[in-house]
């Protein structure tokens, strides 16, 4: 594939390009010199397309039925669950529209569909292709094959492949203890939740303490994050007949933060909550660690760690700066999830808007709020019914609003009572009820009668001018009662300072004993006797030992007389000095002598 040089001579393959080239084509072309392979018969073409799923399940199957590689088997079998649970109604091959509940409902429950009899052809395509990827997986799970194991347990569980299309834990409970005898950690972790839960069998929680631990254990995938979770709760709150240790169970949310996954990312936020508090002599207060946790349980998706740094960034907590575009992107983390107090945070944020980051949006406000009052949040429930009632980025239905109060009030807000009450004591106007109008005796209303047009028209005037009091009324008094609320608050905060201030001032100020508790009070009667006589003794010694001139100053005919420190024959030690003895001199004997 070399080709030949400019001057005809052959030459190595080589990946360099050159000038020259004998396919044809300049310099700098795509398929111009140096080219190793010429792929210009792979370019797609009129006729070019995707295999579709059922020649490439012919394909696959062909290849499966020449080997009894376990592992090939077990990989089409999971393609085929794949390709049943990708398959919805109105999807044909030859492209007609085939409408069923399935489609209209967006998606398609695999357990459902595929043991139900339809007349749809994808249906019937559903139903064979669980039907052979279970068989498959039954064929090589009975072999010893511990992810086929788990992974038709896991089918079982979820309602795949079984009789009436609902969950068999029956069926799925063995599956998953073989699967975890054979060392599949998910399967071990499976089989201890079906322990702790009663699921498929009786509960036992010393057997489920015991698969945890054996799906915790590290092995070749380095423990398993939900076990670990799962004995640092158990550990922390004394549960599966563990003894409460804090120490044990900040060891195990540690060793699960590590291993956390997109599945199990619950240990970080929670390690971040005990951080943010601390526990003694066990963990230390750490605000900054904290958000740092929060935020890596934030990457793996996890709603509730997201909402949590909104509100550090929308309010400046926790050592985090306030940043609107971050709030609003850690609220809209979880808001897609449906985190219901997410939702209603960036409800405010729409109503107020941030400017360059989000604009102000009435109807996305109504909208967010409408979405967390749909999962029984309280607050925005009684918010959807004041925007209702205003006509707050939506159509104004004194009705509706009514009804979102009453929700609202069944959830605990207070709100929500002072404005069914101020909607009842307007008479009804505007909401369909006609309380306050005037009735004949039989109880029915009284027939309009001719000429009283402008009557009529000057009441409603009135109403409507009564009405609107009223609600400016009802504003004062929440406002009131907001501020009340607030000096209460911020009387409080200020009563606790000063508590504390003097509790810090207790503790470093010197208190004198009380007079009964003086040692003064239990000195002996001759005790005061003996200390003056002490005293005046160590004054008169001072007295005659205190000289008028300091000894450098003092001149020499003042200086005292001094013995010299060592007399002549004397030793050092002042000892009178032995007499010199003379020996005679002996002569030196010679050894070889």
């Amino acid at each position: 594939m070399g080709g030949l040089g400019p001057s005809g001579s052959t030459r190595p393959p080589s990946i360099a390009p050159t000038i020259a080239s004998t396919h044809g084509g300049t310099a700098g072309s795509v398929y111009g010199a140096g080219m190793l392979l010429d792929h210009r018969h792979l370019q797609p073409g009129t006729r070019a397309a995707l295999l579709s799923h059922d020649k490439t399940l012919e394909l696959y199957r062909m290849n499966a039925r020449k080997t009894n590689d376990p592992n090939l088997i077990y990989e089409f079998a999971v393609f085929m669950i794949d390709a049943a649970k990708s398959m919805v109604a109105g999807d044909a091959e030859d492209g007609a529209a085939i409408k069923s509940p399935a489609k209209a409902n967006g998606g398609l429950a695999v357990g459902v569909q595929a043991n139900s009899r339809s007349n749809s052809p994808v249906g019937g395509a559903q139903e064979e292709l669980i039907k052979e990827a279970v068989g498959l997986l039954k064929r090589i799970a009975d072999r010893g094959h511990a992810d086929a194991q788990y992974f038709l347990a896991d089918c079982y569980a979820n309602g795949i492949g079984t009789p009436k299309g609902k969950p068999d834990f029956d069926r799925a409970y063995p599956l998953f203890v073989l699967s975890a005898k054979h060392g599949h950690p998910d399967a071990a972790y499976r089989a201890g939740t079906c322990y702790e839960k009663g699921w498929g069998c009786r509960k036992d929680t010393s057997k489920a303490l015991q698969f945890y631990r054996k799906a915790a254990s590290p092995g070749d995938a380095g423990g398993h994050a939900g076990a670990m979770y799962r004995l640092a709760t158990a550990e922390l709150n004394g549960e599966l007949g563990c003894k409460k240790s804090a120490k044990e169970g900040v060891k195990w949310l540690k060793r699960s933060a590590e291993a956390a996954t997109p599945e199990f990312p619950h240990a970080l936020h929670e390690l971040a909550l005990l951080h943010e508090r601390g526990i003694d002599n066990v963990l230390f207060v750490d605000p900054e660690y904290s958000c740092e946790l929060l935020a890596q349980a934030a990457e793996l998706g996890y709603a509730p760690s997201a909402y949590k740094l909104g509100v550090n960034y929308e309010y400046g907590r926790m050592g985090c700066p306030q940043d609107a575009g971050l709030s609003i992107h850690m609220y809209n983390i979880a808001a897609q999830q449906g985190h219901k107090e997410a939702c209603f945070a960036l409800t405010a944020w729409y109503l107020v808007g941030a400017p360059g980051v989000l604009p102000q949006s009435d109807t996305e406000a109504y909208l967010w709020a409408k979405k967390a009052a749909e999962q029984g949040l309280g607050k925005a429930e009684y918010a959807v019914g004041y925007f209702t009632e205003m006509g707050i980025g939506t159509v104004k239905d004194l009705a509706e609003s009514k009804a979102w109060y009453k929700r609202a009030q069944e959830h605990g807000d207070k709100r929500a009572n002072q404005r069914l009450a101020a909607m009842g004591s307007s008479n009804g106007i505007g909401l369909g009820f006609g309380r306050g109008a005037p009735r004949n005796g039989s109880g029915g209303p009284v027939p309009p009668r001719p000429g009283t047009q402008a009557q009529h028209g000057s009441n409603a005037s009135q109403q409507g001018e009564r009405q609107r009091m009223l609600r400016i009324q009802q504003d004062a008094e929440e406002l009131r009662l907001a501020e009340a609320r607030d000096g209460a608050r911020a009387a409080k905060e200020r009563e606790r300072q000063r508590s504390q201030q003097a509790r810090n001032k207790r503790q470093f100020d010197f208190v004198a004993p009380p007079e009964s508790m003086r040692v003064s009070q239990y000195i002996l009667p001759d005790a005061e006797k003996r200390a003056a006589a002490a005293a005046a003794a160590a004054a008169a010694a001072a007295a005659a030992n205190r000289q008028s001139f300091a000894p450098s100053e003092r001149p020499l005919s003042q200086m005292p007389n001094m013995q010299p420190l060592r007399q002549p024959g004397t030793t050092p030690l002042g000892l009178p000095q032995p007499p010199a003895q003379n020996y005679p001199s002996q002569p030196r004997v010679s050894k070889r002598s």
